[in-house]
């Protein structure tokens, strides 16, 4: 059963009117620096503020690093992370941590057994790292979803080369110190790709996604890792490419997945109904002409669903981040977009206290550099604030602005010269190592730095936090 809706009348999908409501405040930022900068997820902490995470180019200790950042319920920045070495890293999954604290999950191209491997990183309530953790091959494996078990441990997804043939998924079962405690592969015939994971039932897990034989076609699985066995299997062939990128449990009972179907006139908006056995019984599609419309996240909202993504006119280069308020069904029932300036979207979405829901994505056109992280809050009635604004200025944003900075020599020994112009005072000045540590350097006279003598011999980033508010970073290379 396909049901189709199409809508002519746009505006009413495209601009809600955006008004302030007094619960949860609505508020559109991006988050980010003079790189390339995005977001992929997002949770409410304990405290109702908010932790996104992503990738980011700016705050770096290589060519980009895992983006971790945390604001107030109005937005308001409180502190950034980064994690990653000498390569590159980024952040696809954040969830509450059993307890507390934060569990992100991505790819490494720095540690591990191969080109890319899953990254884990596991911090405690201020972004600060508690153990990191990699999986995979000698090939390369990206981590796309993570999610809690009930009894304390965790299950990671992603899609895999070095097992199996092909493109495959894999999947590790792992206890809160990052010990895996089991694995799976999924797949077969050809490449396959996944969204998430979540855990429905006591041990049993549900993850979806797309399997390639002639062209794409959805699949739902079910998972119990306490009877090692699968509850249920289904490919869901249909004309055309069907990309599930998300699954929930539906208010309705049975499953909902979420996605796109693309076909010679377009790319549609689907929704798959699944009951509890994993049986498809239908999709239900939203079809703009001329528009192509794809949802990559969806979180359940009261008996309904939250969904985002992107919408492009065809024919454009213009993509509108967006959200879509769903019934259990999967029928529209409103939506909305921000304004776009290049290519733009929704990947994470997470309901909030209250009432509304925080959105996360790719913002390209209002930050200080190329792309940023957007922040973007609806209230409890679904409803925004308009097109978002940068939290952070250029100098602000921009740790290595400061050009007429200098220091040397690199590489160093025990003793660093640093040259700063008249106007500006360091306040502190700090080595951190490729594991996030820190080692504050002693001023010894005015522009020499003294290090530790048994500071390890390697690869370090120099931070200068300067009285104006800004900061100096440089990668810097400790000898013996």
């Amino acid at each position: 059963m396909i049901i189709k809706m199409k809508i002519v009348q746009l505006l009413g999908l495209l601009f809600l009117g955006f008004g302030l409501h007094a619960q949860n405040i609505p508020f559109a930022f991006t988050f980010g620096g003079n790189g390339n900068d995005g977001g992929y997820d997002v949770v409410e902490s304990a405290d109702l503020g908010y932790v996104a995470c992503g990738q980011t180019g700016s705050f770096t200790y290589g060519a980009s690093d895992m983006y971790m950042f945390k604001t107030d319920i109005n937005g308001n920045l409180l502190w950034r992370k980064h994690f990653g070495g000498t390569a590159s890293e980024g952040a696809k999954s954040i969830i509450n941590a059993h307890g507390s604290g934060f569990l992100l999950a991505g790819y490494t191209n720095s540690y591990g057994n191969g080109g890319y491997d899953y990254y884990l990183v596991r911090t405690d309530d201020n972004g600060d790292t508690l153990w990191t953790k990699t999986f995979g091959g000698t090939d390369w494996d990206f981590a796309h979803s993570v999610c809690t078990t009930s009894n304390g441990n965790y299950v990671v997804v992603g899609e895999s080369y070095s097992f199996g043939n092909g493109k495959e998924i894999y999947l590790v079962y792992f206890d809160d110190s990052g010990n895996a405690l089991d694995s799976l592969i999924w797949g077969g015939i050809g490449d396959q790709t996944v969204g998430n994971v979540l855990e429905y039932d006591n041990g049993k897990i549900v993850f979806t996604g797309s399997t390639f034989s002639s062209d794409w076609d959805q699949y739902l699985v079910g998972y119990d890792w306490i009877a090692q066995s699968y509850v249920f299997q289904n490919i869901v062939t249909a004309p055309g490419n069907q990309l599930a990128y998300v699954a929930q449990p539906s208010p309705s009972g049975g499953f909902s997945t979420f996605g796109s179907h693309e076909l010679t006139n377009g790319v549609e908006m689907m929704t798959g109904v699944f009951q509890n056995d994993g049986s498809h019984i239908g999709n239900t599609i939203l079809f703009i002409p001329g528009e192509d419309l794809v949802l990559y996240t969806s979180k359940i909202y009261g008996n309904e669903f939250v969904t985002g993504g992107y919408r492009r006119q065809v024919g454009t280069n213009t993509y509108l981040p967006t959200f879509y308020h769903l019934d259990q069904y999967g029928n529209y029932l409103s939506g909305g977009a921000l304004g776009s300036q290049a290519f733009n979207a929704t990947y994470g979405i997470t309901a909030v206290t209250g009432g509304g829901v925080v959105m996360t994505g790719y913002m390209e056109g209002y930050g200080p550099g190329p792309s940023s992280a957007l922040l973007w809050k609806l209230d409890s009635n679904l409803a925004g604030s308009g097109n978002p604004s940068p939290v952070v200025s250029v100098s602000e944003a921009d740790p290595q602005a400061v050009s007429s900075i200098q220091v040397f020599p690199n590489p160093f020994f025990e003793t660093l010269i640093v040259n700063v112009p008249a106007d500006l005072t360091i306040k502190e000045a700090t080595l951190i190592n490729l594991n996030g540590q820190k080692f504050s350097l002693t001023q010894v006279t005015n522009g020499t730095y003294q290090t530790s003598t048994t500071l390890a011999d390697g690869v370090y980033i120099l931070q200068l936090t300067l009285d104006n508010g800004t900061h100096y970073r440089e990668k810097m290379v400790k000898m013996p």
